[in-house]
């Protein structure tokens, strides 16, 4: 089956200069402007996507063709990609939900908060619009980690407040989820402004966890070189 001319990706396909897999194209085409690029053995890496998709879904398991199998450019190469993945609109959403739920858990690990620190202090994000934060870099936050429900905003640890994105195109909020800015803060302290509002407007919680903060550390906020924190958590119980 071939696809229209007129769809947006088919003329990227054939105009390719290089070699690149569906995933990288997407990512380049809808995603790059506020996500992170993952590096692609942690994608590839079935154990960062366990319980996202349904194994018993033909259509799912194909996406991950995707991921290891490179484009080349060419009419035929383009037909042959088309025949295997007839509906590409619905490939697409199917990827960038794929790429979101793995983004969210990429924000937490090691390496993932190593690269939005660099990204924060590029401005990747943008910069608070409150004239008192003086260009305070801004943080994505998601409300919630369940797809469809909240979109994407963006966090002032300065000032806590949270903006709408200026971006055409809204993404998910649970592409990033509540617990990435807690975590965030917790691993690098000495980003916090002194006058930062982050520990009352932002709830605390990792892993669905309350973390309770010592007051050392609470203390230690308003300097500009804190300590890093001792982490306890406190099981978050039902009401």
């Amino acid at each position: 089956m071939k696809r229209r001319e007129s769809e947006p990706l088919i003329p990227i396909l054939k105009n390719k200069l290089y070699p690149q897999t569906y995933f990288e194209i997407v990512f380049d085409y809808y995603l790059k402007d506020m996500l992170l690029s993952i590096d692609k053995s942690y994608l590839a890496d079935p154990f960062n996507s366990y319980g996202m998709y349904d194994p018993n879904d033909s259509f799912q398991n194909t996406i991950f063709l995707c991921l290891s199998n490179k484009i080349y450019g060419g009419d035929d190469k383009i037909e042959q990609f088309c025949d295997v993945f007839p509906d590409i609109d619905q490939l697409d959403k199917e990827i960038i939900e794929l790429y979101g739920k793995i983004h969210a858990q990429y924000l937490l690990t090691y390496d993932g908060c190593k690269h939005a620190k660099k990204a924060w202090e590029e401005g990747f994000w943008g910069s608070c619009r409150n004239p008192n934060c003086k260009g305070y870099h801004l943080l994505p936050y998601g409300r919630s980690y369940i797809i469809k429900q909240y979109p994407m905003n963006l966090y002032c640890g300065c000032c806590g407040k949270l903006y709408s994105t200026d971006s055409e195109s809204v993404l998910d909020g649970a592409y990033f989820g509540p617990w990435f800015i807690p975590n965030f803060f917790l691993e690098y302290p000495e980003l916090l402004p002194p006058s930062s509002c982050f520990l009352k407007t932002i709830p605390q919680y990792i892993y669905g966890y309350k973390i309770a903060q010592e007051q050392t550390f609470c203390e230690s906020l308003q300097h500009q070189n804190p300590p890093l924190p001792s982490r306890t958590f406190v099981y978050k119980t039902r009401p």
